[in-house]
């Protein structure tokens, strides 16, 4: 499973196209599931995007210096934008 977290994504029309529905099938299945509900909470359907995409086969192109997300990134470096 790809560690998308932080950076943006970008995906191809096409890719979305297909993994839409198993993301939104995956996001309400987590929410139906009251320990993934717990421990992940209002991102929940980030999780889904991954967890989908992973089931798909979808590889992601990892660019983490294009974001900064403290508090897990501790130090300032040279990240294009910050989520905040």
């Amino acid at each position: 499973i790809d560690p998308i977290g932080s950076s943006p994504t970008f995906i191809h029309k096409n890719d979305l196209k297909r993994l839409a529905p198993v993301w939104n099938n995956m996001s309400v299945a987590l929410q139906s599931d009251p320990p993934a509900k717990k421990a992940w909470g209002w991102v929940i359907e980030m999780y889904g995007y991954a967890l989908a995409a992973y089931k798909m086969g979808i590889a992601h192109d990892l660019r983490p210096q294009l974001q900064s997300q403290p508090p897990w990134d501790t130090e300032i470096g040279d990240f294009l934008s910050i989520h905040f």
